[in-house]
């Protein structure tokens, strides 16, 4: 198949993934996935310097997104901070993907 985009021409190829070297461990759990809690991420004036954290604690939105970027898996997460719970982690993942959603505006 192909089609015009932009300036130029494409040609689109079905796509195949082998997901067989993903190591599950690392994989979001579906159940959520499919609906984050975003209302467990908060900011508050003299918290971690108003930064995004997880409701109830001082543990940083960036901190975990670093931890997942890095791969360490939720199980690993989990056991070093018993605070949190797979709900946080899928809540501290949706908010970071909100907040790369933003428009950027030019400045002329």
């Amino acid at each position: 198949m192909t089609g015009r985009r932009g300036c130029g021409s494409f040609s689109m190829q079905p796509l195949t993934l082998d997901l067989s070297s993903v190591n599950p461990s690392l994989a979001m759990p579906v159940e959520k996935a499919m609906s984050p809690d975003l209302s467990r991420v908060t900011m508050t004036k003299g918290i971690c310097g108003g930064r995004p954290v997880i409701r109830g604690t001082r543990i940083r939105v960036m901190d975990i997104l670093d931890m997942l970027a890095e791969g360490v898996s939720w199980d690993t997460i989990l056991a070093d901070f018993p605070n949190l719970n797979e709900a946080d982690i899928a809540a501290a993942l949706a908010y970071g993907a909100k907040a790369t959603d933003q428009r950027i505006a030019e400045i002329a």
